[in-house]
């Protein structure tokens, strides 16, 4: 479930299901061109858009396009949970709430993704889990040099070979927030270029970041100043945190940093079990 960064073999999520040792190389065979008008091809991506198929989030219209640049804040088991249902979403057709994506691309920077959970997904919505697990490719990065250089160079090179519409990068600043080493001005710099790297080089292409909430503490180099510079850079952002009153109840906060209206931030409630379990009516 990986691509590797010194020579762009991609891996994909079966592989760490079934077997971390085996190669996989379905996925770089040759795929026959495809062609549309260019009209054609500003209307669909006009209707490409990805739905979480939570109802309640749903409802608020915050409609991830191929043009948006997205982050989703908050606990990692949380945002986690997101990510892998948004995976499996980006494969499925429009009709279902997909982006018809040949292959999703996720970086885990945390190191602490969960195939199982696409398993769960695919399960839920009668997906093919073998056909899953193959187009979504996956990289971690270990160090925050290695991260950078991925994001940065590494990327556009992947994105020239493969069918991709969707782009997650999971838990950005945990490599930034635990090392004890790093000079705060030197990866606040370090952000801002993965950041403006990435809204520059991926046309065309829904980029989804995670990140945790954290508090300040003397251990993690202020991670709210990292949030500060991050946040409104995004076009989108989404905020999961626990309910303080009620067990089991999550508030999710939405903004949209495209609109200056107060009416575009939504607050809602959330039951902890919305986040695993699809629609039945899908």
């Amino acid at each position: 479930m990986r691509f590797d960064n010194d020579d762009g073999r991609c891996h994909s999520a079966q592989q760490q299901y079934i077997s971390s040792s085996s190669s996989y190389e379905q996925l770089s065979s040759s795929r026959l061109p495809k062609f549309q008008t260019a009209y054609a091809d500003i209307e669909d991506r006009k209707r490409r858009i990805l739905t979480f198929d939570i109802e309640k989030i749903d409802s608020c219209h915050i409609n991830l396009t191929i043009e948006d640049c997205v982050c989703i804040v908050g606990n990692r088991e949380y945002t986690n949970v997101i990510f892998m249902r948004l995976c499996v979403r980006a494969l499925m057709s429009k009709r279902q709430g997909g982006f018809e994506s040949t292959n999703v691309i996720f970086i885990d920077a945390g190191n602490n993704s969960d195939v199982y959970q696409c398993v769960n997904f695919a399960r839920q919505y009668g997906l093919d889990i073998k056909k899953v697990l193959q187009s979504i490719l996956v990289t971690r990065a270990f160090t925050i040099y290695q991260l950078a250089d991925l994001l940065i160079n590494g990327l556009p090179r992947v994105i020239q070979r493969f069918d991709v519409k969707v782009i997650m990068i999971a838990d950005l600043l945990n490599l930034f927030t635990n090392d004890p080493n790093i000079d705060r001005n030197e990866a606040i710099s370090l952000i801002k270029e993965i950041i403006d790297s990435i809204r520059k080089t991926l046309d065309n292409i829904l980029v989804m970041v995670s990140f945790q909430q954290q508090h300040n503490d003397r251990h993690h180099h202020k991670p709210y100043a990292y949030h500060k510079i991050l946040l409104p850079r995004f076009d989108k952002c989404i905020e999961i945190t626990n309910n303080n009153s009620k067990i089991n109840l999550l508030d999710v906060k939405i903004y949209n940093n495209n609109y200056s209206k107060k009416n575009c931030n939504r607050s809602l409630l959330l039951e902890e079990t919305d986040l695993q379990i699809v629609s039945a009516s899908t």
